[in-house]
């Protein structure tokens, strides 16, 4: 069926940021019990191997299943928009300055991600809503492949606006 559903609205990590927004509003570490952070200290330092693991495996399987397309349209259109465009976006934030006087960091932030290809985890998130794997692997294999150009020029830049040595 293609028809979203809401019920993939209401999923695990959903309701964990749910959870956790609340539990900053009524004051979060006086409100949950010590031992419960040392359970998600421990999940989260699992978290980043068991997420490899799983990106590894998925791209081995798509991979493997890859149909050959002469056409590099889907390509092209990746690197431009996630290695032109997005990082233009960015950068021109930064160059603005609009950040408040206690977040200067964030426009540090934006000039790192400015640079950044596409996250392989979104094989992942794709593969869980029944998108089209294939695709997000095209748009992130482009795009690894591609920042080795651009990367470069967007830090550069960015650190240029920032003042930075």
């Amino acid at each position: 069926d293609g028809v979203p559903s809401w019920r993939r609205l209401v999923n695990p990590p959903a309701v964990a940021i749910a959870v956790a927004l609340a539990l900053t509003v009524v004051g979060g570490r006086e409100v949950v019990p010590s031992f419960l952070f040392d359970v998600v200290d421990a999940l989260a330092t699992c978290a980043i191997p068991l997420g490899l693991l799983l990106i590894g495996g998925g791209i081995s399987e798509l991979l493997r299943e890859r149909k050959t397309e002469n056409g590099f349209r889907l390509e092209f259109g990746a690197i431009v928009t996630r290695l032109v465009l997005i990082p233009a976006v960015f950068i021109a934030i930064v160059a603005l300055n609009a950040f408040p006087a206690n977040l200067e960091w964030l426009g540090e932030a934006l000039v790192v991600q400015a640079a950044m290809p596409a996250g392989v985890f979104a094989i992942v998130v794709v593969k869980s809503y029944d998108g089209d794997a294939e695709t997000a692997l095209r748009v992130i294999l482009a795009s690894l492949a591609g920042c080795l150009a651009t990367m470069p020029v967007w830090l550069a830049i960015g650190l240029k606006i920032l003042e930075v040595d």
